[in-house]
């Protein structure tokens, strides 16, 4: 096993041929000043075709490098994870597809006939269509993903193949995504500590949409202002367990089902509080310690840390952030530390 750097002064300048070198149990680290190049590369895309392979940023945060490429007319991805290879972990990169066509992904883990196992933790991922597309079994962790654009279709979409295999998506912010957050055609399923915010959702949206089972939805917040969302939207389910979600912002979030059962529901409807669940709408999502967010989850049912890398507090609390007064710090936006690098203090996220 071993450890390549890949761009200007590193041990490759070019992915394809990096890629091409390295062997199962491999690293290649990105450096600061990296750029996908179409006319030197072997795709116009990142293809990783090798097992167990590890891509990740050499500074450690998703804002020391970038991996950003324009799609296709075909949609390509700005990093594929080949068929029947498994074991990929991809770590603290800012990832950016910048496509034009229907459905441009960020991250394309392979498909539900390939038993492909795909980890992606500590990233920003924008996209003009998809974040992370057809993940089959793995987890995404601690993830900023945002929709770029009108056609910002799904955060995270997720097919399986029936209870045996998993997926965890824990401590992510979704953000702007149009359609929905999460969309999971079928399979063993778990949501944690997620915060959907949503302020335009395309029509018929959910945060979530769930069409199998068995699923644990825990301790998440989801928000809009339109009258064309629902929190969670589900379809021929049984054997499920959502609890302690929150849904604020408008009059007709509401727990919504399309049929099966659910063993055990708890969202609740925060949209007529008098106080907030956040500190500040749009630009701190840490829970405000006088809402009905703050230390209000499941700690059976909770991710480890943050979005931040911070502990969660016991009894946690609902959204990817734990409150300022809980270690999850604060202050004058909401800030990512240096430890996952997403953004610096104050951001303003722009529908």
């Amino acid at each position: 096993m071993a450890t390549y750097t890949v761009g200007p002064g590193g041990d490759y300048t070019v992915m394809s041929t990096a890629i091409a070198a390295a062997t199962a149990g491999d690293t290649l680290q990105v450096l600061a000043g990296y750029s996908f190049n179409t006319g030197t590369e072997a795709y116009d895309f990142v293809k990783i075709d090798k097992d167990n392979l590890t891509l990740e940023s050499q500074g450690g945060t998703p804002s020391s490098a970038t991996i950003a490429t324009a799609g296709a007319a075909n949609d390509h991805p700005t990093i594929s994870v080949h068929l029947n290879t498994t074991g990929i972990s991809i770590k603290n990169l800012t990832i950016k597809n910048t496509g034009a066509g229907t459905m441009p992904f960020g991250i394309n883990c392979g498909s539900s006939a390939n038993l492909n196992v795909v980890n992606i933790e500590d990233c920003v991922i924008e996209s003009t269509g998809m974040g992370v597309g057809y993940i089959f079994s793995g987890s995404v962790k601690r993830c900023h993903i945002k929709g770029t654009g009108p056609l910002a279709h799904v955060g995270v979409h997720y097919t399986g193949g029936g209870s045996t295999t998993s997926v965890i998506v824990e401590s992510c912010l979704f953000d702007s995504i149009k359609h929905h957050g999460v969309f999971n055609m079928n399979g063993g399923f778990t949501v944690r500590n997620c915060t959907f915010y949503n302020p335009t959702p395309s029509p018929s949206s959910a945060g979530m949409y769930m069409s199998g089972d068995p699923y644990t939805v825990s301790n998440c917040v989801f928000y809009t202002t339109a009258t064309t969302m629902v929190p969670i939207l589900m379809s021929s389910d049984s054997d499920n367990t959502v609890k302690n979600c929150v849904a604020f912002g408008s009059a007709t979030m509401i727990f919504t089902g399309l049929g099966g059962s659910i063993v055990t529901a708890d969202l609740v409807d925060n949209s007529a509080a008098v106080t907030p669940v956040f500190v500040s709408v749009g630009s701190d999502f840490h829970p405000d310690p006088d809402g009905s967010a703050y230390q209000a989850g499941d700690a059976s049912l909770a991710a480890t840390t943050d979005i931040d890398g911070n502990s969660f507090d016991t009894p946690p609390s609902i959204g990817c952030y734990e409150a300022a007064s809980s270690g999850g710090g604060g202050g004058g936006g909401a800030v990512l530390n240096s430890r996952a690098g997403f953004l610096s203090s104050p951001f303003t996220l722009t529908p």
